[in-house]
């Protein structure tokens, strides 16, 4: 249950950061310029989704192993 948390509180803290730092971060910058100029005007909010989604299922892969880890010590 508490991994759930960390991932929503990462996901929000990512995907703000994207909209809020103007230069661009991988892999939303790559979705945006793969779907090219159909989303013209959704580039920074759908980059901002796509970075919040995998940078926090990353780091929430990382804390959900190290706690699975630790919970067997």
């Amino acid at each position: 249950m508490r991994s759930q948390h960390i991932i929503i509180a990462l996901f929000t803290i990512f995907a703000g950061a994207s909209i809020i730092i103007p230069s661009p971060m991988f892999p939303g910058n790559w979705f945006c310029n793969l779907f090219g100029d159909r989303i013209q005007n959704y580039t920074r909010v759908i980059s901002a989704m796509f970075n919040g989604a995998f940078y926090s299922g990353i780091i929430g892969l990382i804390f959900f192993g190290l706690e699975k880890k630790l919970g067997e010590l």
